[in-house]
């Protein structure tokens, strides 16, 4: 257990009001529970969002949440100021005022949903839709191979396409127009168990399977095609994937 060494102590605004407290920590503590510790004591790593009088003592700055009472509600998430989630058959958008129905999905099966740009994509891999915003169609591809994209599973919106997997397979929407799918260039790649994850990071994609963890190495399936390379010979458990920033 490592002391951590002051580095900017207490906080306050241009009004000289206290806004909180922040200590550069070198370790973990394992030893004394952090309600408990002073905010003097150099133990405290950060502390924001509370009010801090002038004996140092902590008291949490008053707030509000806004809630919406309901015993079926699963499958939530945000865009910006926007909060959309299902609830029993009902995919609903809430913005802090109004609640609205957007669309019915099939009861208890998980939602999946990408943010691409202004729109969100959302699917349970039965029923699937799109909310908001558009997209304009990329001119140098042929109305005679378009189809209405038909998403899976495991949403990823990466380099202007939204990647989606249905069972083993991974497939791809156009470019700018995710509403088709030119089937000329839709199959990404197949594996040889379900797929579980589809993670954008810079340089390609992360594909988890049942079985297996691999990486799509490249930028888009036309320019340059991706390389099909295995990180784990396990595999990874749907859900349990964390985005990250790092090396």
């Amino acid at each position: 257990m490592n002391r951590a060494t002051p580095k900017s102590g207490i906080k306050r605004d241009w009004q000289d009001k206290l806004t909180g407290a922040s200590y550069m920590f070198s370790g973990i503590n394992n030893v004394i529970d952090p309600y408990n510790i002073p905010l003097d004591s150099g133990w405290l790593p950060e502390a924001t969002n509370v009010d801090i009088d002038n004996t140092n003592s902590v008291s949490r700055r008053v707030g509000y949440t806004q809630s919406i009472s309901t015993t079926t509600a699963h499958s939530g998430w945000s865009n910006n100021n926007i909060a959309f989630f299902v609830d029993d058959i009902y995919l609903k958008r809430w913005d802090g005022t109004s609640l609205e129905i957007i669309d019915v999905v099939t009861k208890n099966l998980k939602m999946w949903y990408t943010q691409a740009n202004d729109v969100v994509v959302y699917s349970n891999g039965v029923e699937s839709g799109i909310y908001g915003g558009s997209f304009s169609q990329k001119s140098t591809y042929s109305p005679d191979f378009k189809e209405n994209t038909s998403f899976g599973t495991n949403l990823e919106f990466q380099n202007g396409r939204v990647y989606h997997a249905k069972r083993n397979t991974v497939y791809c929407t156009d470019v700018f127009d995710i509403e088709h799918t030119d089937i000329r260039h839709a199959h990404v790649v197949t594996l040889r168990s379900p797929i579980t994850m589809i993670r954008r990071v810079e340089g390609g994609l992360y594909i988890g399977s049942e079985e297996q963890t691999h990486f799509l190495k490249g930028a888009d399936i036309l320019e340059g095609g991706f390389e099909l390379i295995i990180i784990a010979d396990y595999g990874v458990i749907s859900g349990t994937d964390v985005a990250t920033t790092g090396e």
